[in-house]
């Protein structure tokens, strides 16, 4: 009687406690964060000089660097602002004479710039910038009778610039870019020992690295 008790317990305890009821789980999906509009390249400059319209012994190939921030207004455009440094060295000696100068050219510029694809990860860009130039020269004369005089002055006035190049993705935020292009400087005299107005152009190739944020 007693194990039949037992037993008839064992079978009635489950059935009394029910089915437990569990509450649903809601899984909301992540929101992906927006990309930010903006991108930095850093390049390597060289310059070809092509023309000045002071002296020819300006015209003076020089190695350099550009700093540009990128913001992406649209999927195509976007609006450049650009710091530029580029120095070079010549000699010229015309047998009697001899001629040491250096020139450095800063800027700070802004402008536009266009961007399409060719293929998911290459793209074609055409853009220009204007600004604000600074060209240093130094000048080292020495003639044949070893008389040595050393000039200094620098010149401040307009900076420009246009390019088309490419890119390449090599991963989500880093790409490779690469551009030909041309550039040029307008300046006045502000502290030189012959007044002048100088106008230098070149033509440039510039290759570099860009990240976007």
């Amino acid at each position: 009687m007693k194990k039949s008790v037992i037993f008839a317990l064992a079978l009635a305890v489950p059935a009394m406690a029910g089915t437990a009821t569990t509450a649903p789980v809601i899984i909301e999906a992540a929101t992906a964060a927006a990309a930010s509009p903006w991108a930095v390249e850093i390049a390597g400059v060289h310059t070809w000089a092509v023309a000045d319209s002071y002296d020819e012994m300006h015209n003076i190939n020089t190695w350099g660097v550009d700093v540009t921030a990128i913001y992406n207004v649209t999927d195509k455009w976007a609006a450049t602002f650009r710091f530029s440094y580029a120095d070079g060295s010549g000699r010229f000696d015309d047998g009697t004479d001899v001629l040491k100068e250096n020139i450095t050219n800063w800027a700070i510029t802004a402008g536009a710039r266009y961007t399409a694809p060719i293929t998911e990860k290459l793209s074609w860009f055409a853009g220009a910038n204007i600004g604000w130039g600074r060209t240093e020269v130094t000048d080292v004369f020495t003639d044949a009778t070893g008389y040595r005089e050393k000039h200094f002055g620098d010149d401040i006035g307009v900076a420009y610039s246009a390019e088309v190049g490419v890119k390449y993705d090599i991963c989500k935020r880093v790409y490779a870019v690469g551009a030909v292009g041309a550039r040029g400087y307008w300046t006045t005299p502000n502290v030189w020992d012959f007044a002048r107005e100088d106008q230098q152009f070149g033509i440039t190739v510039s290759a570099g690295l860009g990240g976007k944020f």
